[in-house]
């Protein structure tokens, strides 16, 4: 039996398939690009886009690879350009992703369970803070105008060293401390 890309009709329509699915991918990620310009993530699996977006350029990467195998005839041209390609992707990804690698994520309802508060904390040198985000829909998370520093690192949500009371529906009191060292802060966290 031959495979399909032994033909020149084979070869047409493979490239078609990967071109279509390639341009499926590159308008997911303008449009993520578009929503985090204005503070909307798709939720993933903890909603982590740390790491959503580094998989979406490999995926990308891999249906140009694909063309290339089928359009481009001189191998040396297929290693050259995928060597470029794959260090272009990695550096590209690199930026955000070190910094955000050992994120955490913490989800808070609000009594009747209309909001959902998420902290996302993250530490890097001696650096600590907090994010705010509020769940919109089942899909999608808004970053609101909320954040908090810590000292050394300090992660007061891992290390159950917070309490976070809701005022009402919409108003979060957050007392934490601020670097393990008994100093504590607090926060008043309006959600829209």
């Amino acid at each position: 039996m031959k495979s399909i890309f032994n033909t020149r009709q084979g070869n047409k329509r493979a490239a078609i398939g990967l071109s279509v699915l390639l341009i499926i991918m590159v308008l997911f990620k303008i449009t993520l690009i578009i929503l985090s310009r204005n503070y909307i993530y798709l939720i993933t699996a903890d909603f982590c886009r740390h790491i959503l977006n580094p998989a979406i350029n490999v995926l990308i990467l891999l249906l140009l690879i694909m063309l290339e195998l089928i359009l481009i005839p001189k191998v040396w041209l297929i290693v050259l350009t995928t060597i470029v390609g794959i260090l272009a992707l990695l550096l590209i990804s690199s930026f955000g992703l070190i910094d955000r690698i050992d994120s955490k994520y913490f989800y808070f309802n609000s009594p009747d369970n209309s909001n959902t508060l998420i902290v996302e904390e993250n530490t890097w040198l001696l650096a600590g803070w907090s994010d705010f985000y509020i769940k919109d829909n089942m899909f999608f998370v808004r970053k609101i105008n909320a954040k908090i520093l810590t000292d050394n690192g300090y992660r007061p949500f891992t290390n159950k060293d917070y309490i976070l009371t809701w005022i009402n529906n919409n108003t979060v009191e957050l007392t934490y401390g601020f670097g393990g060292n008994g100093t504590v802060e607090k926060e008043i966290i309006r959600l829209p």
